[in-house]
């Protein structure tokens, strides 16, 4: 049914990852019915394994290559964010193509999404530290914590929280609202979404 592309690197933001990969996930035991074996999330990257920023040794499912045959891709943020959005070999593996799949930032990854040419002159956003960044490879900062151009299956977070956003965003379109909404109240605070009468 679908494939979605996690990206991460050496010094990757943790929760960027593992929020997004719990929530992602969350389709295949909640709506069995709903989505097919075919349904399945990827952590890919340029390494069999990368360091997180906390130090946990993550392994891979595959390479950023396959990035391009997924169905959503969303790219993590980090520190060597800042080195990835100058390397012209990275962003060509990478291949992001917003007219064949969903295409998602978490943090400081928008600056991967603006050097592939995705953000020129549309509204962004990022972590602070990664604004005049951004500015700088065209895009239009603004302080929101999720900034979405459905039209154009282009979506930035900014703000590890923010994540469950981008998340619902694609769940959303790969399924529908309901699911989104139901996969993101399971993990919410109790009285938040979840709720003892609901057990």
């Amino acid at each position: 049914m679908a494939k979605i592309g996690l990206v991460i690197f050496d010094g990757f933001t943790d929760i960027d990852l593992f929020l997004h990969w719990d929530l992602l996930n969350r389709p295949v035991t909640m709506f069995p019915d709903m989505v097919s074996r075919e349904w399945s999330v990827k952590i890919l990257g340029t390494a069999p394994m990368h360091l997180s920023a906390a130090g946990l040794e993550t392994k891979t499912h595959g390479r950023v290559a396959e990035a391009r045959n997924c169905d959503a891709v969303i790219h993590t943020s980090g520190p060597l964010t800042r080195n990835l959005m100058k390397d012209e070999g990275y962003l060509e593996t990478l291949a992001l193509d917003p007219e064949r799949q969903l295409v998602g930032s978490q943090c400081s990854g928008a600056l991967i999404l603006a050097a592939s040419g995705l953000l020129a002159g549309r509204t962004a956003t990022t972590y602070p530290t990664a604004v005049g960044h951004l500015r700088e490879l065209g895009a239009v900062p603004v302080e929101e914590p999720f900034v979405l151009h459905d039209a154009d299956n282009i979506a930035t977070a900014a703000g590890c929280l923010a994540g469950v956003d981008l998340s619902r965003w694609i769940l959303d379109r790969l399924i529908n609202a309901e699911a989104a909404e139901r996969c993101v109240a399971s993990a919410s605070a109790i009285g938040g979404g979840l709720s003892f009468s609901k057990a």
